[in-house]
């Protein structure tokens, strides 16, 4: 099995659009700003700064992938 790992941004349910736009575009400066790319670089990091609802199918899809995981193995909580 081979798993990486990924951070993101998220909001409570119910948050205005307009704030999640405005963190959106902010995300997305700061990761087209080459000097900030190279500390990510240098970090062994990529940033994608992707939009809130591509990020949105991103979790739900890996959701699904861990959730079938743990179907296949048979894991179960204590």
């Amino acid at each position: 099995m081979v798993a990486g790992n990924w951070w993101g941004l998220a909001a409570p349910v119910g948050t205005d659009p307009a704030i999640i736009a405005k963190l959106a575009d902010a995300v997305k400066a700061a990761v087209s700003k080459r000097d900030i790319m190279q500390q990510f670089e240098k970090l062994g990091l990529d940033a994608v700064g992707n939009s809130p609802a591509d990020f949105s199918v991103q979790i739900q899809q890996e959701a699904a992938v861990w959730k079938e995981t743990i179907r296949k193995a048979g894991i179960k909580a204590e």
